[in-house]
């Protein structure tokens, strides 16, 4: 978000809409502008854009190419925002919305009415543009605002501060007097399919194969149907002798293969953006899993409204002696209550690899990092 400087007036609106505009198209794109505009029309053709005029307020789309850019202009802006973002979202889809707004629910619009030294401003508050960007599937692409000046109405210094204030710790929004929007339609939510479980199973080049073996096999075991597995592993580690075993279990028939290869860092991110499972597990090479493992899990989540679940489970620990082969020396249990919570993923975050997620029932949430992508 920028600000503008508070000195600016409301009367540049339109000439501020124009800067704004064309600092956001480029020469030979295709603008449908809703509302009277002439000089903004203008400066469009001058820029070298095919620019398509509609009186408005409603919008429809133009014959020909689909426009790359919608700019809503007077009345157009409250209409379309009110109740016409749906229709423009379905037959322009891949175009970027461009906008000034008077804020209805601005400070000063708000303490002018309750004051009685001004009607009721017109048209629809930023809090109420933002609720419908985002009933209609649109987001804020870029934003400049004019915040509110202090000093604009009859009241003491100190009140109208101390009332400013207020309506601040009510709604952010209230601090904004105009801005300049840049709204885009949201990327269409990807089709889960249901019932499948996504298994994304993290090869570390450093384990040996025959532990990976060891996985894989257990996987293809699973009575849980159907499952989809995703093996990830480094983009520069060699996969000769995995690739060889998922073959060999995957003619098994009880999982869909899948190899993903990204940086270290973003296996998480990269597997789960090609999962295509409701529900989601996380796996290490170094587990192994008991054949009803997932049946069980995905029982408990189709019989609840919760949106994972979790299994007991036991952490491994090996012991070995001079010429002898390592052996289980004992299986120690998590210490799990009635219930997971945060503290227990804190203290042993390799519980991840326990917990099955509806991914219906969760929001996108990062895995490892901002950009790194999420469970959504």
């Amino acid at each position: 978000m920028n600000a503008m400087p508070e000195e600016v007036a409301t009367s540049d609106a339109p000439e501020r809409l124009t800067a704004f505009v064309l600092s956001r198209v480029r020469a030979g794109a295709v603008v449908c502008l809703v509302g009277e505009a002439k000089p903004l029309a203008a400066a469009l053709r001058a820029h070298g854009c095919d620019v398509r005029e509609q009186p408005g307020p409603a919008w429809t789309r133009p014959e020909g190419t689909e426009p790359s850019h919608v700019v809503l202009t007077g009345d157009a802006v409250s209409h379309v925002l009110t109740g016409g973002l749906e229709v423009l979202r379905q037959e322009a889809p891949r175009a970027e919305v461009l906008f000034h707004l008077r804020n209805a629910g601005s400070a000063r619009a708000l303490l002018e009415t309750w004051l009685g030294t001004a009607p009721v401003r017109a048209g629809i508050s930023e809090q109420g543009m933002l609720r419908r960007l985002s009933d209609a599937g649109y987001r804020i692409a870029h934003r400049e605002v004019l915040p509110g000046a202090s000093g604009s109405t009859a009241l003491a210094a100190d009140a109208e501060q101390a009332l400013r204030a207020l309506l601040a710790q009510l709604s952010v929004s209230t601090q904004v007097e105009e801005g300049l929007y840049a709204i885009v339609p949201e990327a269409p939510a990807r089709v889960l399919e249901q019932g499948l479980l996504s298994v994304v199973l993290l090869h570390d080049p450093r384990a040996s194969a025959a532990m990976l073996d060891e996985a894989l096999f257990a996987l293809a075991c699973q009575e849980q149907q159907p499952l989809e597995l995703l093996l990830a592993a480094p983009e520069d580690s060699d996969l000769s002798a995995a690739e060889a075993s998922l073959e060999r279990y995957a003619k098994l028939g009880t999982f869909q293969p899948r190899v993903v290869r990204a940086p270290a860092g973003d296996l998480y991110a990269a597997a789960l953006r090609q999962a295509r499972g409701q529900y989601l597990a996380l796996l290490d090479a170094r587990c192994l899993v008991y054949p009803r493992h997932y049946a069980h899990l995905v029982q408990a989540l189709q019989g609840s409204s919760a949106a994972w679940a979790v299994a007991r489970s036991f952490r491994t620990e090996w012991a070995s002696s001079a010429g002898a082969m390592p052996y289980v020396r004992a299986k120690v249990p998590f210490p799990l209550g009635e219930q997971l919570e945060v503290q227990h993923l804190t203290l042993h975050p390799e519980l991840v690899h326990v917990l099955v997620i509806d991914r219906t029932r969760i929001g996108p949430f990062p895995l490892t990092g901002v950009g790194q992508g999420g469970i959504g």
